[in-house]
């Protein structure tokens, strides 16, 4: 999901003809990824299962960045987190009961969907649900208390949860639909996306284990290797625990989901299950030759390819670290202006599509000219996916007026503004008709 600039000034919105400022700050999400390392390090020779290690992981790179984003930035105090730090109200315990009746009865119904849905049933999952079984009776525990303590400050205390848990005890008239929606889309977010990551962490942190760089001859295919592995840990990682903290106390909950079936469409289809039946049946553009086997007889340029492959997934990963604790697929959470987003919009999007013209060299092919221009069209259909995917999220974004002024600013400052200058029709135009967009962001209605 591209970052988008903050909607309520929390953390400053900067100069009106400058750059907004960011939700949170380089170093605080830096303080994350070296604790990730550091965790990496001191379990390369544990004997904890993989899901354990992963979510240690996970612990190890937010929890200091929420720490941060708390003591430092006073994220908790932003206006975008709908809380008051003003006088206490005496606390409503019907309310707070009908809240919690509401997190049960959205927990139930995503349990149910995994019960249901066959696929959820594979070995695959397995990480995920010693995670849950772990991990789950806690949680549970620790939101009465979060409840509690949100329900007071909230300045709209009927949130989501209040209105499923009306819904659950018959009282249909109190029910705001629009709420309930953008409250089901989010939680459909999470349920779908958050196994996928973990489990894609756990893997990769197996992986990462098995390396042995520091008791091995130093070679560039290994440095590749492991410099491959350790990219993709570190976007999963943050990726992964951004689907679990989606709290209002630390400013990263939901402003809102994407709105429109197109551009789930695009989105979901990118990954698992999904994927799988779309690349083999439709964009396969991979041949037999990959760069590696292309360019074996050429040590130095085999070293410059690969290096510059190295720092494409490095770039995809910077991305996902900027985002800190507020990482997720079709949702606004935030605004980030920092790091690779300085740059670009979409700086993921650009350096993961890149890097597959380098890794699968579509250009070469053993079969002929034919298959090279073939699958050269097929990643280019790829491509074309992922920019439909960015240009759904931009007009998700704008309709957050910060958003659309980062975006207008990036047209003269970003680092591919000359392409919107030679192709117009690629610059960012901000939508038309916002007469109520600007309440919309204003007033955020869902998210724990």
């Amino acid at each position: 999901m591209t970052a988008a600039p903050r909607s309520d000034g929390g953390a400053g919105t900067g100069k009106a003809s400058g750059l907004p400022e960011s939700c949170t700050r380089s170093w605080i999400t830096y303080t994350g990824l070296v604790a990730f390392f550091a965790c990496i390090f001191l379990l390369r020779d544990s004997r904890l299962t993989p899901a354990d290690q992963a979510a240690g992981a996970m612990a190890a790179a937010v929890l200091p960045i929420a720490a941060f984003d708390l003591l430092f930035l006073k994220v908790h105090r932003r206006p975008s987190t709908g809380l008051s730090w003003t006088a206490l109200p005496a606390p409503d315990f019907g309310r707070l009961g009908t809240k919690l009746l509401g997190l049960i009865g959205t927990l139930g119904a995503v349990a149910g969907g995994y019960w249901i849905l066959p696929e959820y049933h594979a070995a695959f999952y397995e990480p995920f649900w010693q995670l849950l079984g772990f991990l789950g009776p806690w949680a549970l525990a620790a939101a009465i208390p979060y409840f509690a303590i949100v329900d007071r400050r909230m300045r709209e205390p009927r949130d989501a949860y209040w209105h499923v848990g009306r819904l659950l005890i018959g009282r249909f008239g109190d029910a705001d639909w629009a709420a309930l929606g953008e409250h089901a889309r989010g939680w459909i977010i999470k349920g779908f996306f958050l196994p996928l990551m973990f489990v894609y962490l756990s893997d990769a942190i197996t992986d990462l284990q098995a390396m042995e760089v520091l008791h091995a001859e130093v070679t560039f295919t290994r440095l590749y290797d492991f410099g491959w592995a350790l990219a993709f840990a570190v976007d999963l990682v943050f990726a992964a625990a951004g689907y679990v903290l989606t709290f209002r106390l630390i400013d990263a909950h939901l402003r809102s989901t994407e709105p429109t079936l197109f551009g789930w469409g695009v989105a979901i289809v990118c990954y698992e299950p999904f994927w799988s039946l779309a690349s083999s049946q439709y964009l396969q553009y991979d041949d037999n030759l990959y760069w590696g086997l292309w360019l074996s007889g050429f040590p130095l340029l085999h070293a410059m390819w690969g290096t510059a492959i190295l720092f494409l997934v490095g770039v995809y990963a910077w991305a996902t670290v900027m985002f800190g604790c507020r990482f997720s697929n079709l949702t606004h959470r935030g605004i980030l202006t920092n790091g690779p987003y300085r740059y670009t919009k979409h700086p993921a999007y650009i350096a993961k599509n890149l890097s597959w013209w380098l890794i699968s060299i579509p250009f070469l092919s053993t079969d002929g000219a034919g298959e090279a221009i073939r699958n050269c069209l097929l990643l280019l259909a790829v491509n074309l996916l992922y920019w439909a995917r960015a240009r759904t999220e931009e007009n998700h974004l704008s309709w957050d007026p910060t958003y659309r002024a980062y975006a207008q600013w990036m047209n003269e400052h970003g680092m591919f503004r000359w392409v919107g200058r030679a192709i117009p029709a690629l610059r960012y135009v901000p939508p038309l008709s916002r007469g109520s967009a600007d309440r919309r962001g204003a007033s955020p209605i869902t998210g724990e």
